[in-house]
């Protein structure tokens, strides 16, 4: 069967307010089966269905994003008819909305492959500099290993945390409203881009998907700022000082779960669209000033925050750096 099964691509040249859909037959059962945006304009103003025969709904209402988006529609993807349907509503731009078993590997799962190679590496020349070091022996150029070792660990913990956290958060909103779908969920986007999954088939209020996009962003910042408390505990601090590692993961960890909430003044600017920040914003049941305030709220505390974490984290970088310059001689 050729690939795609559906490729739609539509290019407005001015502010275009309608809908259209189209169908087509999958002949057999897909286990890896997704639906791949690409998304470049107002692209907060197009939402679009898929749905196939007997009421099967694979995605509802769904927010295009800006840039290229890959979606599972869950692991057991039955042959038949199907509908894609799009809303739009004031949209310019151009946008690609493409459905088939998924082939290939996406730009974060590369990224995973590269930092994971890098990870396994950097361990692997910091093992041989242990080794030579219990023999008396000091090669200096393998001290870099230990270097990006250390780097390479704490990018791939603070990542993971972050979308446990982030992603994690669209779950448990989900839960609540009875419409979580753990088939189609991939929180670390090891089979293509990390997102929760949502059973399109429930019908939510407005403030209900208001507050299932938000719980994305906001949860890492709730969890920081629990984590910050405990971090500023005299027994924390002591722990930290004496166990580097601690001290390293923690720390960076305050750092990427505070500092990514600064993402939301991107939308808030128009400098970028956001599939969780048009969920919010065009579904609160009060001003879009006094959302866009909220947000600006929880960046400002973040940014105090910061200023305690930051100046701790340089100084931890320099005592990486200076312990690798003093191992090399």
């Amino acid at each position: 069967m050729p690939e795609p099964f559906y490729r739609k691509v539509i290019e407005r040249d001015s502010a275009y307010s309608g809908t259209w859909q189209e169908t087509f037959r999958l002949d057999g059962p897909l286990p890896r089966f997704h639906v791949q945006t690409y998304g470049k304009g107002d692209v907060s103003k197009v939402t679009f269905d898929f749905d196939g025969e007997g009421g099967v709904w694979m995605l509802r209402n769904f927010p295009m994003q800006s840039g290229y988006g890959r979606f599972q529609c869950g692991r057991d993807v039955p042959a038949g008819v199907y509908t894609v349907r799009a809303k739009e509503n004031g949209f310019r731009g151009r946008y690609v909305i493409e459905v088939g078993t998924r082939h290939g590997t996406t730009w974060w799962q590369r990224l995973l492959i590269i930092m994971v190679s890098i990870f396994v590496l950097s361990g692997m020349l910091y093992a041989v500099q242990k080794l030579m070091s219990a023999y008396g022996k000091k090669v200096p150029v393998l001290a870099i290993g230990r270097y990006v070792f250390i780097i390479t660990s704490a990018s791939l913990f603070v990542i993971f945390l972050y979308l446990l956290f982030h992603e994690g958060g669209h779950a448990l909103a989900s839960i609540c409203f009875g419409n979580f779908d753990f088939s189609r969920s991939d929180f670390f986007g090891l089979g293509g881009q990390p997102h929760s999954g949502t059973n399109p088939g429930v019908d939510l209020e407005p403030w209900q998907k208001a507050i299932q996009s938000i719980a994305g962003p906001l949860v890492p910042s709730l969890a920081a700022y629990i984590l910050f408390f405990i971090w500023r505990m005299r027994w924390a601090k002591r722990i930290r000082e004496r166990i580097f590692l601690v001290d390293l993961y923690w720390s960076f960890g305050l750092f990427v779960l505070l500092f990514a909430h600064t993402g939301a003044l991107m939308p808030i600017l128009g400098f970028k669209a956001d599939g969780d920040y048009s969920g919010f914003i065009n579904n609160i049941p009060f001003e879009r000033w006094q959302g866009n305030a909220f947000l600006v709220l929880v960046l400002v505390v973040n940014v105090c925050m910061l200023a305690f974490v930051v100046p701790r984290l340089w100084g931890l970088k320099k005592k990486i750096k200076s312990d690798a310059i003093g191992s090399r001689g």
